[in-house]
């Protein structure tokens, strides 16, 4: 080989090896252009049927259920799909094709915090429409929850965390529960970096979706159905001689499943039953 022709090749081998360096280098945030766009969270949650949904999931109570992390992307050519630990996903009562499921396996850690939406407080008294008015829901965080994309679901109040209970009410599996989840997106070089943070629907939401805000209603079977389905909700009391519109509005509160008195709690529990009454022994309470 002349001498020309051996310059011709080492150079050509320092260019690939050049080559080489830089795609080391630079290929994640190359091959980061092409990966989906990732666009929104969302919960789903899993009855015991092997169909993480999302919304309003009814299930027995003490009936085993999980909560589903779901990262919704964007393919370059314009499909979408779904990141999740689901095997099978319904999206609004719609079932997603199985090939529009994936799991992470993106070269960024994601980290995975779970939540409960419960009214400000477990019991609120109420006075006024401004009282009614003021009650709202908050994201409460479970930081003794795995952070993972798929969990056991527990309907138990983030708020009765803090009081003196008994293991058998700790471990309650009866009652109402709203959930949302929020994703992290770190730097994998740099854990300690946030790059973007996905969120589901949050508190503020609520009223607003009704039924489509991810909840898991577990009630007892039976006569206590009615009543067991509130545990989880705020008592919103009305004190002696509040005002129709204050009445009118809890009711109205009770009837999207957003809080109780013991009024709704009773007309519930009641129910079509109200023709019976008539033929119950009464007796006079002095």
């Amino acid at each position: 080989m002349s001498e020309s022709g051996s310059q011709r090749v080492f150079w050509v081998g320092v260019g690939l090896a050049v080559l080489l360096v830089v795609l080391v280098l630079f290929w994640p945030r190359v091959a980061e252009k092409f990966e989906p766009t990732l666009e929104l969270a969302m919960v789903a949650i899993d009855g015991g049927d092997g169909i993480a949904r999302t919304g309003t999931v009814t299930t027995e109570a003490g009936a085993p259920a999980r909560l589903h992390a779901v990262l919704e992307a964007k393919t370059r050519g314009g499909t979408t799909i779904y990141y999740t630990e689901a095997k099978r996903l319904e999206v609004d009562g719609v079932e997603i094709p199985a090939d529009r499921l994936a799991v992470w396996d993106r070269s960024e850690e994601l980290t995975v915090l779970w939540f409960t939406v419960e009214g400000t407080t477990p019991y609120l008294p109420i006075r006024t429409v401004e009282d009614l008015e003021g009650f709202h829901f908050e994201a409460l965080f479970h930081a003794d929850w795995p952070r993972a994309w798929s969990i056991p679901a527990a309907v138990t109040s983030r708020h009765a965390e803090h009081l003196r209970r008994s293991d058998h009410d700790r471990n309650r599996s009866f009652g109402s529960q709203r959930y949302h989840v929020r994703m992290e997106r770190r730097d994998p070089q740099r854990p300690a970096i946030v790059l973007d943070r996905y969120k589901s629907p949050g508190p503020e939401t609520v009223s607003e979706l009704g039924a489509s805000f991810p909840r898991l209603l577990a009630p007892l079977v039976g006569a206590l159905g009615p009543a067991s389905r509130v545990f989880g909700l705020s008592q919103l009391e009305p004190v002696t001689g509040v005002e129709g519109p204050v009445l009118e509005g809890l009711a109205d509160l009770a009837h999207r499943d957003l809080a109780f008195s013991r009024a709704t709690v009773l007309h519930d529990t009641l129910g079509n039953r109200a023709p019976d009454l008539e033929g119950l022994a009464w007796t006079e309470v002095t």
